[in-house]
């Protein structure tokens, strides 16, 4: 008898110990399916700024592109028409935006 109750003590604790580690075993798998949200969602906000700050960059380079072309054509427009085809074909960084606006 005293065998029989051993063998039913022995089995209760091998069966709480397979509940105790199978509910280990989920909480270190949500641990880890957490932790990985986490650095997913970090991650994934980082590239979205670091996206809006290219995109704000873009358009201020843009901005100082057109301001810069508006006072070439400016320039250019109080130039007398020998003037304009000199700086037209000079091969300077100035001629070639002269030459970049006047053709399109």
């Amino acid at each position: 008898m005293d065998s029989l109750r051993n063998r039913i003590r022995i089995s209760r604790v091998a069966g709480l110990l397979n509940v105790r580690s199978i509910h280990c075993l989920l909480t270190r798998c949500l641990v880890m399916v957490v932790g990985l949200g986490t650095s997913i969602w970090h991650i994934r906000a980082e590239i979205a700024n670091n996206f809006n700050q290219a995109e704000a960059k873009n358009e201020q380079n843009e901005c100082g592109i057109d301001g810069i072309r508006r006072q070439i054509s400016i320039l250019m427009e109080g130039l007398p028409e020998d003037l304009r085809q000199v700086v037209g074909r000079s091969s300077s960084g100035t001629g070639a935006a002269m030459s970049v606006l006047e053709n399109g």
